[in-house]
């Protein structure tokens, strides 16, 4: 049976030895393995398995002064059994009575896990209960230059601000968020940094945290840290003290910014958080992510609030959990969620993130007592890429969430101007209030001006825009069906009576030929002749019909139906998501202005 022991130590020992394999000096680990009686100097080649000696040996001999070689191979342990270890090897460019000096190092793997699992919750620990205190943390890389300061939320680092240190000191003294009396200690501070001081203490009075706003008083401390017997960072903590007698707690540590649901952050805390990130973060990338539960309400309205908070708290938990140490999460609303990732590499690695999300979410309550099934819907933007300021990068990745919905939710979009359209942040509302410059579109000033006469005239806007619609694609008609039993409301074009109301939505089978996202696009009639929308289509000559369902929590509501007669050539693909963003508005305003009961017949 193995030794306990052994299969929980990692480290196994390490060991110089020379070019005939001679241990010439080892730590406790290594002598605790080497046969008592031995002589001096013991053989490295007897500790390692026969068949696996020559590889050894091959690989050592091939080494170049400084270079580093790491493999595996089986090594006799105290028990007298071999285990796998992992080993690294280095040349170290020292000769002892003309022989090469190498040093080796052993790690047991079997350990690994089990040590490995044991410092990531220790590490967790430790980032929980640093997050309970009320104060910063900073760390300077010797290497780069980055001064890096930091709070703590639950496990997470939220990093405040990351950038060369001589640049932040100059924004500091230049927005003026040290008087000039304290300018002499500041930059003291940030000499003993440069320096690699290994200890200092300093009192600074300040209002960096706040933009000039609030004057607090830090209290810092900082020591060094080598590696390998060289300087390698400085490390610190920052308290922050009031200097009024003000109640109201200061931004970076006071309970009032966590959502009392979830403990994320709130969402004015995840918001002030995104604009210091805009304004320190200098060319770095970075995302603003928002995700969205998906049919929320038929969870309160099915199971009780009680069930839908308890499901806002298991999605919260599983986004701060894939989210990582990839940035940090706040709730910004009912069932919704926002996040800064500051800590992804590339597209590939934000999707991995991504896809993380949505495949936990939706796997949330699988094997749970009640049949909730849960999925959600996330739009993401990148600075500086998708925008500068807040409001830019916000706006585009809410537009980016709102087409996650119409796509069909459970799904995520990142957002990228030539496929999804460019967003202006002259609009307030980033769903109702867009401005899209349809990708491969060669009628984008048209179109932009359709969206802004929908936003700004609503209801009102709706004729004009089927006028521009029916003059650039010829269509015949446009008709839009809402309420029960689906009657005509607003109606543009040659009428018809075929047109007073559209129940053959209600048949199944022609339900079954629209998409996910509730379109259908028919050219040449190709639906069953058994259908009765088949035969209206056909009474009229219509060549093309193309319909979008009006939709509220999965319910069908309406119906915009766009038909001509003129033979043309096949709709674009660009065409069709184009009519289709615009129908999307065109539904959202009906479902705003138009009463449940006692629909009215509105002819245009």
């Amino acid at each position: 049976m193995e030794d306990n022991k052994i299969l929980t130590r990692a480290y196994v020992g390490c060991a110089t030895f020379d070019s005939d394999f001679r241990i010439r000096v080892g730590d406790e680990g290594i002598y605790r393995i080497i046969d008592e009686g031995k002589c001096y100097p013991y053989s490295l080649l007897l500790l390692i398995h026969n068949e696996e000696q020559e590889d050894f040996c091959i690989a050592v001999q091939n080494l170049k002064e400084n270079e580093v070689h790491s493999g595996t191979f089986h090594i006799r342990l105290e028990d007298g059994k071999f285990y796998v270890v992992y080993y690294v090897v280095e040349n170290q460019g020292i000769q002892y009575m003309d022989e090469e000096l190498y040093q080796i190092r052993l790690y047991n793997i079997k350990a690994f896990h089990q040590v490995i699992t044991k410092q990531e919750n220790e590490i967790m620990d430790y980032r929980t209960i640093l997050s309970l205190t009320n104060n910063l943390y900073f760390s300077y890389d010797m290497n780069t230059t980055n001064f890096t300061y930091y709070w703590m939320s639950g496990n997470q680092e939220v990093i405040v601000a990351q950038q060369p240190l001589l640049l932040w000191k100059k924004e500091v003294l230049d927005n003026g968020y040290v008087k000039e009396q304290e300018k002499a200690i500041f930059g003291s501070m940030c000499e003993d940094l440069m320096a690699g001081t290994s200890n200092f203490y300093y009192q600074l009075i300040n209002s960096i945290l706040t933009n000039g706003k609030e004057v607090v008083r830090w209290v810092i401390r900082g020591c060094a840290v080598h590696e390998r017997m060289k300087l390698d960072r400085i490390v610190g903590v920052i308290e922050i003290e009031k200097l009024t007698k003000d109640v109201q707690e200061n931004f970076f540590y006071d309970l009032m910014n966590r959502d009392a649901l979830t403990g994320l952050l709130n969402k004015r805390a995840i918001t002030q958080l995104a604009e210091q990130k805009i304004q320190y973060t200098g060319k770095d990338k970075f995302r603003f992510l928002i995700l969205d539960v998906d049919n929320f309400k038929t969870i309160n309205d099915s199971y009780g609030h009680m069930v839908g908070d308890e499901a806002i708290v298991r999605v919260a938990n599983i986004v701060k959990k894939m989210v990582g140490d990839h940035g940090v999460v706040g709730r910004i609303g009912g069932d919704e969620l926002f996040a800064i990732l500051d800590n992804v590499d590339d597209e590939k690695s934000l999707r991995n993130v991504l896809k993380a999300i949505r495949e936990n979410v939706a796997y949330a309550y699988v094997g749970s007592e009640n049949n909730i099934h849960i999925t959600c819907s996330m739009g993401c933007a990148e600075y500086p890429t998708d925008g500068v300021s807040y409001k830019e990068l916000f706006q585009k990745a809410d537009y980016s969430l709102y087409l996650a919905k119409e796509k069909g939710k459970n799904r995520y979009i990142i957002y990228n101007p030539l496929k999804h359209g460019e967003v202006s942040c002259k609009f307030p509302n980033a769903i109702l209030g867009m401005e899209i410059a349809f990708a491969g579109c060669s009628n984008t000033n048209l179109f932009s001006n359709m969206m802004q006469s929908l936003y700004e005239m609503r209801k009102d806007g709706i004729e004009e825009v089927f006028c521009q619609l029916g003059e650039l694609y010829q269509f015949e008609k446009i008709n839009v069906y809402y309420g029960r039993e689906l009657p005509l409301i607003i109606q543009w074009g040659k009428i018809n009576s075929e047109d007073k109301n559209a129940k053959y939505l209600l048949e199944q089978g022609y339900q079954k030929n629209f998409s996910a996202n509730g379109v259908i696009v028919l050219e040449n009639m190709n639906i069953s002749k058994s259908l009765q929308a088949y035969q209206i289509f056909m009474k009229q000559n219509l060549t093309f019909v193309m319909q979008i369902m009006i939709k509220k929590e999965n319910n069908i509501l309406g119906l915009i139906s766009l038909e001509r007669k003129v033979k043309k050539s096949k709709m674009s693909v660009v065409d069709i998501n184009n009519l289709e963003l615009l129908c999307r508005l065109i539904g959202n305003i009906v479902l705003d202005t138009t009463p449940d009961r006692n629909v009215i017949l509105d002819t245009i």
